[in-house]
């Protein structure tokens, strides 16, 4: 069978860290969201898996969605939220028993379980990606000035890196 592609609603993922014993990201909301994808990134790598990262966007112009090996990351138009983009794909999947929906929203949870895909508890697939609370005191699992950059400027230019 093929492993389960991710589904995550980004910044339902990004409060359930912060509001976590694991939470070491930033206070600032861009470089939070940069260090979170750096670090679904190497989950994804390292777990052979790919994701699909959803933030909810209120902004206009919104930043562009973009791919990389493993992830690929969407922001909603500005009258949509993660939970409907959400909805809206697994509805439209053509094998939604292949994927797992993260969130801790009980209403997607409900919705995604009724269509045949898994729901995980944003809260317990943080554990999932910082393994036990000690791996998280590691310096590798913060973004280097260069990799903060980085997703700095792909949210705020909207560009594809």
């Amino acid at each position: 069978m093929r492993p389960r592609e991710l589904i995550i609603d980004g910044y339902n993922l990004l409060y359930a860290i912060r509001k976590s014993a694991f939470s070491r990201l930033p206070h600032d909301l861009l470089r939070a969201r940069g260090e979170l994808l750096a670090l679904l990134e190497r989950y994804a790598y390292d777990e052979k898996r790919r994701l699909i990262v959803v933030f909810d966007n209120k902004l206009t112009p919104a930043p562009e969605s973009y791919s990389t090996a493993r992830i690929r990351v969407e922001f909603t138009n500005p009258s949509q939220n993660a939970d409907e983009w959400i909805r809206a794909y697994v509805e439209s999947h053509a094998h939604p028993f292949l994927l797992t929906v993260v969130s801790s929203d009980i209403e997607i949870a409900r919705f995604v379980k009724a269509m045949g895909a898994l729901p995980l508890r944003s809260e317990e697939f943080a554990i999932e990606l910082f393994g036990q609370a000690k791996d998280v005191e590691k310096p590798d699992a913060l973004l280097n000035d260069a990799e903060v950059q980085k997703w700095a400027k792909i949210f705020e230019m909207g560009r594809k890196p």
